[in-house]
């Protein structure tokens, strides 16, 4: 399934192919992400107008904490002056995203306090961790950092779920926060998604497993390493394709799974192309 998803992607934006592009029905009439969640278009825009010019700078940490929290290109795009010259101010991004249609992602649940509307909520979190920005860059140690070890830290804060906070780790990861953790190829955070996927892959039960048990993680993380190490093997994943460079792919590609077989199972997936 992942190879023919990113077979599509070569000859939809690469070879420039008119559709179809691809025989699969389920691929064809669904939205899947990409293979590497670096190749979709909202991380495209993220990373060239966020993450690589502030990539060795302590700025970086807060922008991309608001940048995924909306998650949102046209939201973004509003704040992008304040995130870069890290000059956050939610008064000033309320005032200039409170006329907005649609404020946040549809691509994930985003929990934000009860009473309070979505962007009132969003700037209530993204404030919460302003707050400590800057002691947080500050004494932050590369050299000593892991994934694992920043997704804890901003789980500490109100609403960073366990999924949120692993978009903001996945994030960092490609700045000078995270670059250099050990654990890129050994620790992943498996959400909802990819907790279905790897039981749909090992036991043929997506309610094999529980996200929120810390014994299932380990357990499937044993797992998402061997499907890793597999994708090195030309026989399961093409050699000129690009390679998957951390466990965050493996577990991308589990939760993709999932939807894949809720299609073939008949069930109705979130999102269709019209």
């Amino acid at each position: 399934m992942l190879r023919e998803r990113h077979s599509m992607y070569i000859r939809r934006h690469v070879e420039k192919l008119p559709p179809p592009w691809t025989n699969d029905p389920i691929l064809a009439n669904h939205r899947f992400t990409n293979f590497d969640r670096e190749l979709d278009r909202t991380s495209i825009w993220i990373r060239e107008n966020l993450r690589d010019p502030l990539r060795n700078d302590p700025k970086v940490f807060l922008a991309i904490v608001a940048a995924r929290w909306f998650c949102r290109i046209e939201s973004i795009d509003k704040i992008k002056d304040l995130l870069l010259e890290g000059k956050w101010d939610s008064k000033v991004a309320r005032r200039r995203l409170y006329l907005s249609d649609k404020i946040v992602t549809g691509a994930f649940m985003c929990k934000s306090p009860s009473g309070m509307d979505k962007l009132d909520g969003v700037l209530f979190c993204i404030d919460n961790i302003a707050r400590d920005a800057e002691r947080i860059t500050t004494e932050w140690v590369p050299e000593k950092a892991t994934l694992e070890g920043m997704w804890n830290l901003l789980r500490e804060y109100p609403y960073c779920g366990p999924f949120v906070a692993y978009e903001f780790t996945t994030d960092l990861r490609f700045t000078w926060m995270l670059e250099k953790a050990p654990d890129i190829n050994t620790w992943a955070n498996l959400g909802p998604g990819a907790t279905k996927g790897m039981g749909y892959i090992i036991h043929g039960d997506e309610n094999h497993w529980c996200e929120t048990s810390k014994k299932d993680q380990q357990e499937m993380l044993v797992h998402l390493r061997k499907i890793l190490e597999m994708s090195r093997d030309p026989k399961y994943w093409p050699s000129e394709f690009p390679r998957w460079d951390s466990l965050h792919v493996a577990e991308f590609g589990t939760c993709e799974f999932s939807k894949y077989r809720h299609a073939l199972e008949g069930r109705r997936l979130k999102r269709n192309y019209p």
